[in-house]
């Protein structure tokens, strides 16, 4: 009988137990419920922003996003080509400038050559070699170190031949070359009159439209 007893009132404590949980949970899920609807009624800036792409299906979803990379990655071609364009012009512009400045500007220069003798005629040379020579800015105006570099030490790295050209039959000339540097037209030459042999040398400087006149006037021999 007592055995009886204490088994209806364990059931009636578990079901006393059961009762009370299903009375909390309701009330929980009633609290979620409120809670939803009132965010459904009052959405944030962000759900109203993403709201559109909710309704679309799995599929729709994936085109989209790989729309986007595709725009992305289309979007930083473009960038990374016009980059490239615009950096393979700049190095275009700049091997330009460099080989403009290598090669110098286009100079120009004329000129003739005689010999004015005691009874007064002039001896034009003909078929003399005028040599155009690069100078360092400290020989320009060393007409007889640029001598002795000439005939005696031959090339080195204070002057270097750039042009030549050669006199006509009246001891003219005319030269174009290309230089950036300070330069200087050359005419080392001799002559041998009764056994006799006169040299003659000369250096003027080379500059675009000059006419250079070579005689006794300037003569360094």
């Amino acid at each position: 009988m007592e055995r009886s007893q204490r088994k209806a009132e364990e059931q009636q404590r578990i079901e006393k137990l059961r009762l009370q949980d299903e009375a909390r949970w309701s009330q929980e899920l009633d609290g979620l419920k409120v809670s939803t609807f009132q965010k459904l009624d009052n959405p944030s800036p962000n759900r109203l922003r993403v709201k559109w792409f909710d309704k679309l299906d799995r599929e729709s979803k994936c085109a989209l996003i790989n729309g986007l990379i595709i725009s992305a990655l289309v979007a930083l071609g473009l960038f990374v080509l016009r980059e490239s364009v615009s950096a393979i012009r700049d190095g275009s512009e700049k091997q330009v400038t460099s080989k403009s400045e290598k090669t110098g500007k286009t100079v120009k220069i004329t000129g003739e050559v005689f010999i004015a003798l005691e009874n007064g005629e002039n001896l034009r040379l003909g078929a003399q070699p005028i040599i155009v020579y690069e100078v360092s800015q400290d020989l320009s105006d060393s007409k007889y170190v640029l001598r002795r570099m000439i005939r005696e030490e031959g090339m080195n790295d204070h002057i270097k031949p750039i042009a030549r050209g050669y006199t006509d039959s009246e001891g003219k000339f005319s030269i174009e070359f290309s230089s950036s540097a300070d330069c200087v037209a050359t005419l080392d030459t001799s002559r041998t009159l009764y056994k006799k042999t006169e040299n003659y040398f000369w250096a003027e400087p080379a500059t675009d439209g000059a006419r250079l006149i070579f005689s006794n006037v300037n003569l360094i021999d």
